[in-house]
């Protein structure tokens, strides 16, 4: 495959800009440098002082320059080190990422001080800017340069000050962009672009009288990235209050860059462009939506100033004027004249300010059913985009779902089957049509699943081409179907094969559209359709009127699935209802009623004057463990409201694949058809995933998988599915060929089995299936001592290849003899084991880094003390005068007593000043911030206001650097401590060893075992004088 993409993306022949054909390789690497070399280079442009009238949406605020500002640090280099893809294509010194990954300790000292130094100093070496441009042929067979899509390939070492600069910015530039842009920023997704304008057109469509026209606009920008000014680039940074060295680092990484264009593997000269961004520098994303954004705040103007007038799909709705992704732009609005003229000025004048150009042959223009025809060539004659008769495709979805639904989905049907047919898939055996299956033929779904609800004729035709794949190597090719294609769905654990149930898969994707309505209902993509379809009722209890789009159809099926799986976190308890809603941590809900409780909400179980459980009242109202459970719910001091969690992930936020599962296993539970174990009551131990866990070939798993299920195909089962022929075992010639027959009881296969280094003598007259007796092979490595796992591989490889002896007697009538199938066996079994014990799995170092709250910024490392590592939790410098407290904080939990203890001292030049020890019910994922927030309580009230927390709990560092880390259960107890170090001047946060801690760490213990349910501080007044 990998020769033949190479050969298929070999450049033979180009038509030159004159029209002559270039056929050797010189011409052809000139002709494209020629190209490149003119086309980034700047002509005479439109002078940028029009642009100081533009308001952008918003500008850095004083925190956010804070946080920008903060010294450049270690931590952040390597961090941005291991998010990059290891195996990424090179750049010009043809280092790819992963030789710094696997080298990290060997270079980490170096490499860290070449990144801080340009970072710190804002001097780039312009050799390591030098990137070369891959070719990426936009058609089959390309013929000229304009078929190529240059993408940049930047060396590791600007790659790594380029990201380091793109997390930075990644904090603050979701505030600075409008709502409308959902291109690469963190937070907004593509779904909420696709379902708007689908509701949208949808709107516009259905148009048909009235008197008020409204017209869709599709814009196409002519290379987009690579047409953007740096002078206008410069402008709109200094335009959204970055700092001046800010703009020094982003620029000099920008103007520095030097290219040469690769050209079947060879490259040309360097030359040094004058415009353009790269596609392929991790900062260049958020610099262009940036400069997008320019566009965004033009039109916001214009119709402010009431020059345009967007679409509304309902009354209380918002406004739509314009949707942005990237480089992707759709406009909607009002038709009238001065709307039109203006929308066309606005373009010119965006397009001399940033360089962009607007490819009007791929624009188009549609306008409502209810327009008369003199008014499509007034519109022409003023914008210059051509008409089409319906929307078409808008970030890879067609919108025209009202007129043509059937066709739409027989084309994702036709785009499944025709994948299948195009691969080689005779050549793959079953275990490779299935990994095909799983992973590239399901992915092409995901897009379309997450935007559309698909029918349930469509799912079950693409499972239908998808099990035809599996079982005979052909969409479109009869052969035996030996399992239902429901049973493949279930999960590798469950007896399954873990394909994806499409119609279940499909709700789930959805889910996430409405888990978004319900988790951020201020957003624009929920406010939209709140106001359209849930004016006057909730989300959960809302449902489709008979004139809805097919997009909030989708959006409601997936709903269904949400339902299945939320419940609600207390806060306050004001929102939630006692009896009737979901709400504690157990999955399974209670049913307990009193009259005078019957419409209560949970803060009634609350004391009136404190933010506590009244234990008394829980107690009285349920039974002991429900009442537990609900004491052992944290609650937060200061103002956490209650909110809906998603109740299969530990961190509360929705996860598609939580979802899936889900749904699956209540669809399986009403099929009563999942089977954990092979052999329920003889063998416990030999479940599924002992099977799939064995280190085997994935092609023999799948057989022991077959074997297992029964499904292989022998003579005696080929003959019960009405195979006209012999069902006499090939080997023996005496027998039928049944399972059992053929792996144990044939002449041919028992001298196999008690020949090899295994000795094992079959009985001559069994009475059990071949699951069983699988279960007692694994059974034998338990009774004799020996490792599981490689002995039941023995046992696979044996069992392989008598399966292959079978078949060539069958297929080719060669009959080798038992000791011939015996070595073969021993040799695979010596192969695999020498293969699987040379891997070595590799190690995850990909972070995530997002701020929590707001005012929380990671730090450095503390020179002094090496092993430790430093959070900042405040960005704000302290008061020199501060005295500098020392917090060492320890928790221990008693698994006895169900109980967790916390353990504090604090210091104060080395003088012991205070201490801290008292137990909680919380539950044990609380049991680290509990600490930290006792501590930093203790020393605002003694006004103690410049601190160093010192734990052992490495899991804090990766909870406060991102929101998605915190388990749900502790959130309330974060929030709290987040609201708490807004007032103290300094807050740093320091990992270090258990020794340092033993005293808070007795402390801990100690409350952790004993009756002590109060706090106990021993501290004295200290004077701060």
């Amino acid at each position: 495959m990998t020769k033949a993409r190479k050969a298929r993306n070999h450049i033979w022949q180009i038509t030159s800009s004159s029209g002559t054909p270039l056929s050797d390789e010189s011409s052809i690497r000139n002709e494209f440098l020629q190209h490149f070399k003119s086309f980034y280079s700047s002509a005479s442009f439109f002078p940028l002082d029009a642009l100081q009238s533009f308001v952008p949406y918003s500008t850095l605020s004083e925190d956010q320059l804070a946080q920008l500002n903060l010294p450049f640090q270690a931590w952040e280099v390597k961090q941005a080190l291991f998010q990059m893809a290891p195996l990424k294509a090179p750049g010009p010194d043809g280092i790819p990422p992963i030789f710094y990954q696997k080298c990290w300790p060997e270079f980490s000292v170096k490499l860290t001080s070449a990144v801080l130094s340009f970072l710190n100093s804002g001097r780039i070496l312009r050799e390591i800017n030098q990137t070369f441009i891959a070719l990426i042929p936009k058609i089959n067979n390309p013929s000229s340069v304009d078929h190529f899509r240059p993408i940049s390939l930047c060396n590791v070492l600007y790659k790594l000050i380029s990201k380091v600069l793109a997390n930075r910015i990644k904090l603050v530039i979701g505030s600075l962009v409008s709502s409308f842009q959902n291109g690469f920023l963190p937070g907004r997704i593509i779904s909420d672009n696709i379902s708007i304008a689908q509701e949208l057109t949808h709107f516009v469509s259905n148009k048909k009288q009235g008197s008020d026209y409204f017209a869709a606009i599709k814009l196409d920008m002519s290379k987009a990235f690579d047409r953007i000014r740096w002078d206008f680039l410069e402008h709109v940074l200094l335009l959204y209050g970055f700092p001046s060295h800010w703009v020094h680092l982003i620029m000099q990484c920008v103007t520095t860059v030097s290219y040469s264009v690769l050209v079947n593997g060879s490259y040309t000269s360097f030359f040094h462009p004058s415009q353009g961004l790269r596609q392929g520098d991790p900062l260049s994303p958020y610099l262009f939506v940036l400069c997008v954004d320019i566009l965004s705040s033009m039109i916001s103007s214009a119709k402010a100033q009431g020059l345009i007038e967007g679409i509304k799909a309902s009354r209380l709705g918002p406004s739509i004027t314009h949707l942005l992704f990237a480089d992707d732009s759709f406009l909607f609005l009002k038709v009238t004249d001065s709307g039109i003229s203006t929308i066309h000025s606005i373009l010119n004048s965006y397009c001399q300010l940033s360089g962009q150009l607007v490819n009007l042959q791929k624009s188009s223009i549609f306008i409502s059913p209810n327009s008369p025809p003199s008014l499509y060539s007034s519109i022409s004659s003023s914008i210059h985009i051509p008409f089409s008769p319906s929307f078409g495709k808008y970030l890879g979805v067609n919108l025209d779902l009202t007129s043509k639904r059937k066709e739409i989905f027989q084309e994702i049907i036709n785009k499944i089957d025709d994948k299948c047919q195009g691969w080689v898939s005779l050549l793959l055996n079953k275990a490779g049509r299935l990994s095909l299956l799983k992973y590239i033929l399901t992915s092409m779904l995901v897009f379309h699943m997450s935007n559309l609800k698909f029918p349930v004729y469509v799912t079950k035709k693409i499972s239908s081409i998808l099990s035809n794949f599996l079982w005979s190597g052909a969409a479109n090719k009869k052969s035996y179907h030996w399992k239902k294609w429901d049973s493949l769905c279930l999960s590798n654990s469950d007896g399954g094969l873990g394909v994806k149930d499409l119609q279940l898969f499909n709700q789930a994707l959805l889910a996430k559209q409405s888990w978004r309505i319900l988790d951020q209902p201020t957003c624009l993509f929920s406010s939209f359709f709140l106001s359209k379809y849930c004016n006057s009722t909730p989300f959960l209890e809302s449902k489709a009127p008979s004139s809805c789009s097919w997009s909030w159809k989708s959006i409601l099926y997936g709903k269904d699935a949400l339902i299945k799986g939320i419940r609600w976190q207390v806060g306050n308890g004001v929102k939630i209802s006692i009896w009737n809603d979901f709400w504690l941590p157990s999955p399974i809900p209670f049913a307990f009623s009193f009259l005078s409780l019957r419409n209560a909400t949970v803060d009634k179980l609350l004391l009136p004057e404190k933010k506590e459980w009244n234990g008394q009242l829980v107690s009285s109202l349920f039974p002991s463990d429900i009442a537990s459970l609900i004491l052992s719910i944290p609650l937060s001091q200061f103002g956490f409201e209650d909110r809906f969690i998603w109740g299969f992930t530990k961190n509360g936020d929705f996860s598609v694949s939580s979802a899936y599962s889900l749904l699956l296993a209540i669809k399986s539970h009403h099929n009563h058809s999942t089977s954990p174990n092979l052999v329920h009551s003889f063998w416990p131990n030999l479940t599924w995933n002992f099977i799939w866990s064995l280190p085997i070939p994935h092609k023999i798993q799948f057989f022991l998988w077959q074997l297992s299920h029964e499904c292989l195909p022998v003579g005696d089962l080929l003959v019960r599915r009405g195979w006209q022929g012999t069902s006499v075992c090939t080997l023996c010639k005496h027998h039928s060929e049944s399972l059992v027959h053929l792996f144990l009881l044939c002449d041919f296969v028992r001298p196999i089995w008690f020949g090899s280094d295994l000795g094992i003598l079959i009985p001559s007259t069994p009475n059990h299936s071949i699951s069983f007796w699988l279960g007692w092979l694994h059974n034998m490595g338990h009774i004799m001592s020996l490792h599981s796992r490689s002995f039941f591989s023995k046992i696979s490889c044996t069992l392989w290849c008598i399966w292959l002896a079978r078949n060539k007697a069958v297929f080719e009538s060669i009959f080798p003899s038992p000791s011939q199938v015996l070595t073969h066996a021993n040799h695979l079994t010596q192969s695999i084991n020498q293969a699987f014990t040379s891997l070595k799995p590799s190690r995850n170092h990909s972070t995530t880094s997002v701020p929590f709250f707001g005012k929380l910024s990671p730090g450095t490392s503390n020179p002094s003390h090496p092993e430790m590592h430093t959070f900042h939790v405040t960005p704000c410098l302290c008061n020199c005068d501060d005295p500098v407290l020392d917090i060492f904080c320890a928790h221990a939990f008693n698994m006895q007593r169900n109980k967790c203890g916390v353990g504090i001292t604090f210091r104060v030049q080395s003088r012991t000043v205070g201490s801290i020890f008292r137990s909680s019910s919380s539950p044990k994922d609380c049991a680290s911030i509990l600490p930290l927030i006792e501590a930093v309580s203790w020393a605002l009230h003694r006004n103690m206001l410049h601190i160093h927390i010192y734990t052992n709990d490495s899991s804090l560092f990766y909870q406060l650097r991102s929101i998605k880390e915190i388990p749900a259960i502790a959130a309330p107890l974060f929030f709290d401590f987040c609201f708490l170090v807004q007032s103290v001047h300094f807050c740093s946060l320091s990992l270090c060893d258990l020794s340092r801690l033993h005293q808070a760490y007795f402390l801990a213990k100690f409350a952790a075992s004993s009756r002590i349910h109060s706090e106990v501080d021993t501290s004295y007044p200290f004077d701060t004088g």
